[in-house]
């Protein structure tokens, strides 16, 4: 049940969560930790319950408090940072110019921009007016960079309800900082505050932006069922664990990002190979973990807004002879079949350990993202997606893929996505392996696209 407040705002804006969020268990590492039965962040010593106001900047002063936490950790000083270089800033809005903020854009915002001290802005100002006084204001951008978060992981979405639980009580133990997270409903309209502590019953500690009065004495309790979404903003890098791809290769941060949102795996402990040839059936796999996440995250979405639930995982059926239903990839495979995302060849076969080529895999590709368009439209009646939406009219010719190629149309389709290039401007290689590298890199691509459809909604 909604709790009833008075009249301050909100200042929160809802859609699905990205495909690309970091995931938290490749970025924390195997669960170990013994975590304490109840659990709070002193709070009071790093900062004080503050009062938004009539402002819709409940984001900008719920991540504010991160990096309170995190100076006195550094320096031992309470010191007040701006929530208005924050809610005024175009790289924590990207491109959203209205009243109140999206979670994940600031999140990812300030690890761009990072946190200024609030006597350098002391600005509260509601939007457009907050960005038209941040506007010019370039001498902060480089005082930021010294307190400045690399990454931040969504805690929420993915899991199920005991993993997301653990995962925010390992966060908060493990960071020893506030959680940023919102509501949809437990607040009476999407808002947003800092989650620092947790009880026995499993209840987490919440600070809040509206000041403190005889009704309202500025934190409370909530339940994993009130969150929406959460992030832990982290300050250390977080380093990959394959000794074999460096942060000065070409393909470091593509394999990072599909790394840290949990779509990928490398062929031993520490080593990823990426010059290696991509394997069939590790392609599928990864582009049913894309799934997977899509799947999660539309239908959270679409709970808020009282509408039908996705799910094209009831009817898979076995598709293949030489699948063995021991195999990792066996789910994946049938699963991707059942979908009409990969066939197999006249004797009924998919050949799961051969190399897939880039004809091959640019076909899957563009297949996963036509059939999620397909879902979006479906689900999300209140947009109207054209049919082509992503696609380009590059018109771009290769020699290489003759006009009666069965690949000549995802060839074509792939170009005007521009997730997959050619080797050179007139020679696409069809029939040559993909490495996992470029496999990756076009992965990441495609994730990307995806997220730009789910922003739509």
């Amino acid at each position: 049940m909604a709790k009833k407040y008075n009249n301050k705002k909100f200042g929160v804006k809802i859609r699905p969560a990205a495909v690309r969020s970091y995931n938290p268990r490749p970025c924390f590492g195997a669960s170990q930790i013994d975590l304490p039965q109840q659990f709070e962040l002193k709070m009071r010593d790093f900062c004080e319950i503050k009062d938004q106001g009539y402002i819709n900047s409940c984001v900008a002063f719920a991540s504010s408090l991160v990096g309170e936490c995190e100076n006195y950790k550094r320096t031992g000083n309470k010191e007040e940072f701006s929530t208005g270089n924050t809610y005024g800033n175009e790289v924590c809005r990207k491109g959203y110019m209205g009243k109140g903020m999206y979670v994940d854009d600031t999140v990812l915002g300030l690890c761009k921009i990072g946190f200024v001290p609030n006597h350098l802005f002391n600005v509260n100002l509601e939007m457009p007016k907050a960005y038209e006084v941040r506007k010019g204001r370039e001498d902060l951008d480089e005082i930021g960079q010294y307190l400045k978060p690399t990454t931040a992981i969504s805690l929420k979405v993915y899991g199920t309800k005991e993993e997301n639980i653990r995962s925010i009580k390992e966060a908060l133990y493990t960071y020893q900082s506030p959680i940023v997270m919102c509501s949809t409903d437990f607040f009476k309209e999407p808002h947003c505050v800092v989650i620092y502590g947790w009880d026995n019953n499993d209840n987490f500690k919440y600070q809040n932006s509206w000041g403190v009065s005889q009704l309202d004495p500025g934190y409370g309790y909530l339940s994993i069922d009130d969150i929406y979404e959460a992030y832990v903003l982290v300050f250390d890098e977080i380093e990959l664990p394959f000794d074999d791809v460096k942060k000065e290769d070409w393909y470091y941060q593509e394999i990072k990002n599909i790394y840290c949102c949990g779509m990928l795996e490398g062929i031993t402990e520490n080593k990823f190979g990426p010059k290696d040839s991509m394997k069939r059936c590790d392609a599928v796999l990864m582009l049913t973990r894309i799934l997977e996440k899509f799947e999660k995250s539309i239908n959270t979405y679409l709970k808020t807004k009282g509408e039908q639930s996705i799910s094209y995982q009831e009817n898979i059926v076995e598709a293949f002879k030489d699948v063995p239903e021991d195999s990792y990839y066996f789910t994946a495979l049938n699963y991707a079949s059942s979908l009409g995302l990969i066939k197999g060849d006249e004797n009924n076969n998919f050949n799961p350990d051969n190399n897939i080529t880039r004809a091959q895999f640019a076909t899957i590709i563009t297949r996963l993202y036509d059939f999620l368009l397909n879902v979006i439209d479906t689900a999300a009646t209140w947009i109207d997606l054209p049919d082509d939406f992503g696609y380009l009219k590059l018109n771009k010719k290769y020699s290489d893929v003759p006009a009666d190629s069965w690949f000549k149309t995802s060839v074509d389709k792939i170009t005007n996505l521009e997730i997959m290039n050619g080797v050179d401007s007139s020679h696409f290689n069809p029939n040559v392996d993909i490495t996992r590298a470029e496999a990756i890199v076009v992965l990441e691509r495609l994730c990307k696209k995806i997220d730009d459809i789910l922003k739509k909604c």
